[in-house]
């Protein structure tokens, strides 16, 4: 039974309200609209005017006219609201906001009342879509256990060919965004990708992201990796308030890394960019500090080039912008400008040494260096 049959069967011709004015609230009142069910009001306590052509009140205002009344629930799952419903409203209210669930789809195609669309086989994994979801899939893409993939409020998920995602992934996109799987990519057991509230995330071809890490972009922000980048375990990112983070094609991360992307700023490495472990990455230092000459908040954007070698511990602070192919050492603190093929060390970093280069290579002879090192073009 769907949304329009419940409402007309359970209403009983009570005046009908929208509890919650969401994306969802749009698509009932314009279905409802279709069927000649008028809705009186939409409750909100967080926004007003219209939402649909319709008029938008608080639950004290609702409070005084409930009477006769009967209530659609358009918001996602919360057990206060829940319990106040069957408290107040016992028997004149429908709870239609946690989404449609489906467990299993092996059809290519899937359409419902709220305009969500799958296009593409997706087996073995729980889906839920909120309202104008689209999935697209590609083909050969192999789903472990207990994947969990949640799409709405007009929002895409793009899932390329011969894509793996392994045990327990969670993948979320909703409130308006984008997020995009290319071929050949891999998410390793127990991985969270989310993107929320009018973002873009776009991890490209042949992208590898190992077990244990927890990837987030939200509010207006924008992620972006390059073909053939590497991810091991455990790596933390944080893309938030209009902000940007672009990893360049072939870059590698050991384990453990974390970046923080925040507040307009920008986290920007080159092509051939390679990572060692517990690496902290941040573009604003999150609290406020209060001196003499009143008060600072650092914010900037950490930009790296190409071919950059960041050792193991490091911590790179808010400015720090690092030429192609230079070496920052184990433990050390960037806070500055670094030039290109310099070797910087210590806390705060100074450089040690200039017109260096450096290979993935653990050994390499005379006629590689003279034909690959020296010669490299980015």
């Amino acid at each position: 039974m769907n949304i329009i049959e419940k409402v007309k069967q359970e209403s009983k011709k009570r005046k009908i309200y929208i509890w919650g004015a969401s994306k969802t609230c749009e698509k009932f009142i314009e279905r409802f609209q279709k069927e000649d069910i008028i809705v009186e009001g939409v409750i909100d306590s967080k926004r007003v005017g219209e939402i649909g052509g319709i008029k938008i009140i608080t639950p004290e205002e609702f409070e005084e006219k409930k009477e006769d009344t009967f209530i659609v629930v358009s918001v996602t799952e919360q057990e206060k609201l829940r319990m106040k419903m069957e408290e107040c409203y016992a028997g004149r209210y429908i709870y239609e906001g946690d989404g449609i669930y489906i467990q299993s789809l092996k059809n290519n195609f899937y359409s419902d009342f709220y305009d969500n669309e799958i296009n593409g086989y997706l087996d073995d994994c729980l889906i839920n879509l909120r309202a104008c979801g689209k999935i697209k899939v590609g083909k050969n893409v192999k789903i472990g256990k207990n994947v969990t993939i949640t799409v709405g409020d007009y929002s895409k998920l793009i899932i390329g060919d011969d894509v793996t995602l392994k045990d327990n992934v969670i993948i979320k996109v909703s409130g308006d965004s984008i997020a995009k799987i290319g071929d050949n990519v891999s998410l390793g057991e127990n991985v969270k990708f989310r993107t929320l509230n009018n973002s873009v995330s776009n991890i490209k071809r042949g992208c590898r992201i190992d077990d244990e890490s927890c990837i987030n972009v939200t509010d207006d922000s924008k992620l972006i990796m390059g073909s053939g980048c590497a991810l091991k375990r455990f790596q933390d990112f944080y893309v938030f308030k209009n902000s940007e983070a672009k990893f360049g094609e072939r870059t590698t991360l050991a384990r453990s890394n974390m970046i923080h992307v925040l507040d307009h700023t920008k986290f920007q490495c080159g092509k051939d960019c390679m990572f060692s472990y517990k690496i902290n990455i941040r573009t604003l230092n999150s609290h406020t500090i209060f001196t003499q000459n009143g008060i600072k908040h650092t914010k900037e954007s950490v930009i790296l080039g190409n071919h950059v070698w960041i050792g193991m511990e490091c911590i790179l602070m808010p400015g720090t912008n690092i030429g192609d192919c230079s070496i920052v050492g184990a433990s050390t603190l960037v806070n500055k400008k670094i030039p290109p093929h310099c070797l910087v060390v210590g806390t705060p970093c100074r450089i040690m040494e200039e017109g260096v280069d450096w290979s993935r290579k653990e050994k390499i002879d005379e006629e590689y260096f003279m034909e690959e090192v020296k010669q490299r073009e980015f």
